[in-house]
């Protein structure tokens, strides 16, 4: 008989086979400073959205702002692509509302789509609720590349890539700032104890992965963790992480998946129903 972790680890694993064909690892070219250093770095993850035969890659806005366009992009069997596209981005350095949204969306050109396709899915956006509510404030898997887990090895010259997965909660009301909580319908503040994770096979506490790469990455609610079949395990996508917090190292923040689809609908002008959590909450005025 397995334990309940045991079981959890299960279900968490197949779901997260599912969730990384369409979480691709971004990439940027880089000078190389010495002959044994890689010509690339590792920066960030991102979503693949597949919307009325048009193709999207959704990420955080601070990986578009902080790199150079045309030097970003994604390396699969040792190939390079650069990503190219129709981007929309926000700077989460312009001000308080855009640091709560740090969003960007690129519509794929034609190679890039093409490139992606042949190496990872794109979720059906058709069938995706991106008015998402989680019913709980439980099951949230993080998915994605923290740069530090990604090495790059000179004598084969090529990356040895391992993705993360983090199983969490809702980080604790009480203890978030009062600028977070006025953001709160727009952002996820999920819990993430950088310096005391808890080691579950010792009960002992330890530091975590420092999570710098997992930003675009998708956070998926799985509303039923205990399944009669693993493999019919159900995961919603309902945010894309954006940051850190950058001072106690306890809670990561990701923007919820509709101002994402408000995004799509506004600039992409994609036939997408307004989105109902952001009317109701008068974001739409304060997103683009």
């Amino acid at each position: 008989m397995i334990t309940i972790q045991q079981y959890i680890d299960d279900i968490t694993d197949a779901v997260t086979k599912k969730i990384i064909r369409y979480t691709p690892q971004i990439y940027r070219l880089v000078e190389k400073v010495k002959k044994s250093s890689s010509p690339y770095d590792a920066i960030g993850s991102a979503v693949l959205i597949k919307l009325n035969d048009r193709y999207f890659l959704i990420t955080a806005g601070h990986i578009i702002s902080e790199n150079k366009v045309g030097k970003i992009g994604f390396l699969e069997k040792g190939t390079f692509h650069i990503l190219d596209g129709h981007f929309i981005y926000i700077n989460p350095d312009l001000d308080t509302v855009s640091k709560y949204t740090d969003l960007a969306i690129c519509e794929l050109d034609f190679e890039s789509q093409e490139f992606l396709t042949k190496h990872f899915d794109f979720i059906d956006g058709a069938k995706l609720n991106f008015d998402y509510q989680p019913k709980n404030d439980k099951n949230f898997l993080l998915v994605g590349f923290p740069w530090r887990k990604t090495k790059f090895n000179f004598v084969k010259q090529k990356f040895k890539v391992i993705p993360f997965k983090f199983l969490t909660d809702i980080y604790n009301n009480n203890q978030i700032g009062k600028e977070i909580e006025s953001y709160r319908d727009q952002c996820l503040v999920l819990s993430y104890p950088q310096r005391q994770i808890i080691d579950i096979k010792t009960g002992e506490k330890k530091r975590a992965v420092i999570p710098e790469g997992l930003s675009g990455c998708g956070v998926w609610h799985i509303p039923n963790i205990f399944v009669e079949n693993i493999d019919n395990a159900i995961a919603n996508l309902a945010g894309i992480v954006i940051r850190q917090d950058e001072f106690t190292k306890r809670y990561i923040i990701a923007t919820r998946i509709h101002i994402v689809s408000e995004i799509l609908r506004l600039s992409f002008d994609l036939n997408l129903k307004p989105s109902m959590i952001s009317r109701r909450n008068g974001i739409k005025a304060n997103i683009l």
